[in-house]
């Protein structure tokens, strides 16, 4: 089932979309117009939507992130 998502967290998941699913938090404020976009990304790595890569900070999105983000 896909969880709804506000504006902006469907925002940041268009964004890790279109960089091929994976970003470092930092990068997403030129990517999106929102004031906290890794705050947001926090949350919805909290929400299992996005997942740690590896040691380096930086997220992918999850089977059901990319759900999200295509219907987002």
């Amino acid at each position: 089932m896909t969880q709804r998502l506000t504006d902006p967290e469907a925002t940041v998941l268009r964004a890790f979309a279109r960089a091929d699913g994976a970003l470092a938090p930092d990068a997403l404020p030129a990517r999106t117009d929102l004031a906290d976009p890794a705050g947001v990304a926090a949350g919805l790595r909290e929400r299992g939507l996005l997942d740690p890569v590896d040691d380096s900070g930086r997220l992918i999105l999850s089977a059901e992130g990319l759900r999200a983000a295509v219907t987002a």
